[in-house]
């Protein structure tokens, strides 16, 4: 009897062993599925360094960005601030004491068309480094494999092997990053090879901006050491064999050439690089556009391929290397770009936006330091008036020009005040219902004052977009409004939908110039203000958009030779600021070399009045009281002036650079709204997946404790049944 009761027991005691026996092995399993990833943390741009040096770090697979963020900085001790959560809505705001007061930007930065001579060496968070830090774009970005995903932290997945790089950025909110030469490669090696002697010598290459891709390359090849060193050997022997043989044969070398770029697809278009989710608010130039296409592939270059070797010299090389198909497209804007700048001397070019005679390779050619000065004082006064108006009354419609000059100049704003503008805009066109008027050009100007502040048009409960449709109806107020409509729907990109309907409006214009030869307010007189208008809306919709472009050019001829001797231009035969300040605006969009930015900037200037305001009239320069309108449409030239120069930016009235939180204003909680992407659907995949194998572990885990418990239930019904018997047996 005492041996069943010890073997009923054993088989308990067994089941029960044996269930968490099986439950370990189900999370022993799932934590085996471990990747390898590289981290670091940089301060580069500021001349300061690494925060986190190279560093490779296990994580469960399916980490997410900000996981794996997290983690280092808690090894590391680095406190840190961030919005959301760790697994949802994550946004790094601030580093928490890691300004070590230097600051340096690196010359490639300086020398790049990003760069903004706005920047401060102080730190207004000293001795945090947090968002607008040094100015206002400034802010910490995180790239993965040398590109910056669509997602947030929080959103994005890793595999194996990926690099992910915390970076500060000052310029174009991220921009900046993409023109130093990729360092990827050199991160793994760093991470792998700490004890290397050239270790300290491949950090200081990684924090220097200025290092080019062969700096990279030399010092990984010497990390790698004599195997590496001696395969580079071979490399350059057999390179410079076939030199010889090129010099020997040039007709050959040049066919082989040909053969060899046909066989590896590596047109000129595959060299451009693809723009990251954040729209940069400025043209890289194109040569570090392609320098950086070259910089992604270093990993595949560092080593020598058989094919690449035949009669091809460095240059044919970089230029062969394929990119990914999404590429192409930028590299065929660059490639217009080029054309343009190497075509500058032809009238008739296509490629030519609305120059009469020859353009200006960059902004900065066309207006000297001092003048820019004088315009950024200007705006600094204007700003600090805004800023100081009260809204609790309303006011907000009455202010947009104001709103959209600012937004356009790049110059810092008050949060506080722009928030509060945002509610009060958000009350004034609630109470109005959407109903603003029956202008169509309220609706647009309303329009492109949400572009400027970054709003979601999509989202818009109002929906002003769908009023500029009614064509009948926008055309009703003459020529002025496809005009302004077509501006209001090239200002963000959130328009990419209504192409048909901009298409239309550019095609009105088109057909107005080609009619009459002129734009005119009423007869067959042309208007200077018009005339501008129509250039910069049409000069905005057709950077992005192959159409006819002709009547651009004899609408820019038209405002040159509306000027007269002292660079002044007359409407409805008034010379006025703001037929200066728009004709301004219009050959600057063009890039006219031909005309005096810095007369027309001495000559906005003295419309000033005593009053700190703007006459409207030639004729009232230097009295005491200004006009609201004429001081707008001044101040907005100013701003966008200040705008291209800066930023050397063609693009006026284009606002891509501020949709970077697409904010419903008509949401009472004023949340911030994202769109459904393919990235978030990935995501949210890859979540389903993970509840899914969660509900399959909880549900083994179900089972096993159900037979636990019943083996225990029939253990305890056993000894009972054994306790009864015992006992009658006893009776």
């Amino acid at each position: 009897m005492k041996i069943k009761r010890f073997f009923a027991w054993l088989l308990i005691f067994a089941l029960i062993i044996n269930s968490f026996l099986l439950k370990d092995i189900n999370v022993n399993a799932s934590n085996d599925e471990s990747i390898d990833v590289y981290f670091t943390c940089e301060k580069s741009i500021i001349g300061q360094g690494l925060i986190i040096k190279p560093s490779k770090v296990t994580v469960s697979k399916d980490a997410k960005v900000s996981e794996v963020l997290d983690k280092v900085f808690a090894e590391n001790d680095i406190k840190y601030s961030y919005s959301g959560t760790i697994q949802s809505g994550f946004y790094l705001s601030r580093i928490k004491n890691c300004d070590d007061g230097t600051f340096k930007i690196p010359e490639l930065i300086k020398e790049s068309n990003v760069y903004n001579r706005r920047v401060r060496t102080e730190n207004i968070n000293a001795p945090d480094i947090a968002e607008h830090s040094f100015i206002e774009s400034a802010g910490w970005y995180y790239f993965v494999n040398g590109k910056a995903p669509n997602v947030g932290m929080s959103e994005y997945y890793l595999n194996n092997g990926d690099v992910i790089r915390i970076q500060l950025t000052l310029f174009g909110y991220g921009s900046d990053l993409d023109i130093p030469a990729n360092r990827d490669k050199l991160i793994k090696k760093l991470a792998n090879n700490k004890n290397n002697e050239y270790y300290n010598d491949g950090i200081n290459i990684l924090a220097d901006f200025d290092k080019t891709k062969d700096d990279i390359s030399d010092i990984i090849e010497k990390i790698d050491g004599e195997k590496e060193s001696s395969t580079t050997e071979n490399h350059s022997q057999s390179e410079t064999q076939n030199n010889n043989n090129n010099n020997s044969n040039n007709n050959t070398t040049v066919n082989n050439n040909n053969d060899n770029s046909s066989s590896n697809d590596g047109t000129s278009e595959n060299n451009g690089r693809r723009n990251r989710r954040r729209k940069s608010n400025s043209n890289t130039n194109n040569q570090n556009k392609n320098q950086n296409s070259d910089d992604e592939n270093i990993e595949s270059t560092s080593e020598p391929t058989g094919e690449s070797n035949n009669n091809i010299d460095n240059n044919s090389n970089e230029n062969n290397k394929s990119t990914e198909d999404g590429n192409n497209a930028l590299s065929k804007d660059n490639s217009k770009k080029n054309n343009r700048a190497n075509k500058k001397n032809d009238e008739d070019s296509e490629n030519l936006i609305g120059i009469a005679k020859h353009e200006a390779i960059s902004v900065t050619e066309l207006i000297d330091e001092e003048h820019i000065d004088l315009i950024d004082d200007e705006i600094e006064k204007y700003k600090e008036i805004i800023e100081g108006i009260d809204l609790q009354n309303g006011g907000a419609l009455e202010l947009q020009w104001e709103i959209i000059a600012l937004m356009s100049s790049g110059v810092e704003i008050k949060k506080d005040f722009l928030e509060k503008y945002k509610l009060a805009f958000n009350d004034e066109v609630k109470s109005l219902e959407g109903e603003l008027s029956n202008k169509g050009t309220d609706y647009s100007k309303a329009i492109i004052t949400m572009s400027s502040l970054g709003i979601n048009h999509n989202e818009y409960d109002y929906a002003f977009a769908e009023k500029l449709k009614d064509s009948e109806n926008i055309c009703a107020q003459g020529i002025n409004g496809p005009i302004w409509a077509l501006m209001a729907l090239s200002s963000s990109d959130d328009f990419d939908d209504y192409i048909d309907l901009k298409n239309e409006y550019y095609n009105i214009l088109k057909n107005e110039w080609n009619e009459k030869q002129c734009f005119a307010l009423m007869g067959d007189d042309g208007d200077v203000d018009l005339t501008a208008m129509a250039v910069l809306a049409s000069g905005l919709y057709s950077k992005n958009n192959e159409c006819d472009k002709s009547f651009i050019k004899d609408a820019v001829k038209f405002i040159e030779k509306s000027a007269n001797d002292d660079g002044e231009f007359k409407s409805m035969e008034n010379i006025n600021v703001e037929s200066l300040s728009y004709a301004t605006m219009a050959l600057l969009s063009v890039r006219d070399k031909d005309y005096d930015y810095n007369r027309a900037i001495d000559n906005i200037l003295s419309y000033k009045t005593s009053d700190g305001l703007f006459a409207h009239l030639y004729e009232d320069k230097g009295s005491d009281n200004g006009n609201i309108i004429a001081t707008q449409q001044a101040m907005l030239a100013l701003c966008m002036i200040s705008r291209a120069y800066h930023l050397n930016d063609d693009k006026l009235f284009y606002y891509a650079d501020n949709n970077s939180d697409n904010v419903n204003l008509l949401n009472d909680s004023n949340e911030v709204l994202e769109k459904e992407s393919e990235s978030t659907l990935v995501t949210e995949s890859k979540d389903n997946n993970s509840k899914e194998n969660g509900n399959n572990s909880k549900c083994l885990e179900i089972v096993f404790i159900g037979l636990l418990v019943a083996c225990l239930l029939c253990a305890c019904l056993y000894v009972l049944l054994r306790a009864v018997r015992s006992k009658k047996e006893k009776k």
